[in-house]
């Protein structure tokens, strides 16, 4: 029965593409146990604790997983360069982990950042 869990919890490949560079860096990461429940306390501790404090948690919570599912231990020395990378595109994986984990779908997203396309127009007088 087990097995059947395994199959339908299945496995995320979160792949993001530098604009830049062009590079894509994929993750394969397995939900685990306490996953949703730690996103659960970033959504609620936001309101109080403010938006860098949330990006600063999402970030920790995803070095955590890709940490974890690696297939081979990735070198202490190599840390500080996935932190580095998780940071430049925290935006996009804080939107990604929140559809992936089932707290917004993909059209919601879509429907939040034309909002806020339009909000930076306007901002700029665009």
């Amino acid at each position: 029965m087990g097995n059947e869990y395994e199959k339908a919890i299945g496995i995320w490949n979160h792949k993001i593409v530098d604009i830049k560079t062009k590079v894509e860096i994929e993750h394969k990461i397995v939900p685990k146990e306490g996953d949703n429940l730690s996103i659960s306390k970033i959504m609620k501790g936001t309101t109080t604790n403010g938006i860098d404090w949330m990006y600063t948690e999402f970030n920790k919570i995803y070095f955590d997983m890709v940490i974890r599912d690696t297939d081979k231990p990735l070198p202490e020395s190599e840390h500080q360069h996935l932190k580095n990378w998780i940071e430049k595109n925290q935006v996009q994986i804080q939107k990604d982990i929140l559809i992936e984990f089932g707290w917004q779908t993909k059209k919601q997203q879509e429907k939040l950042d034309d909002m806020d396309s339009d909000m930076l127009k306007k901002l700029m007088g665009v």
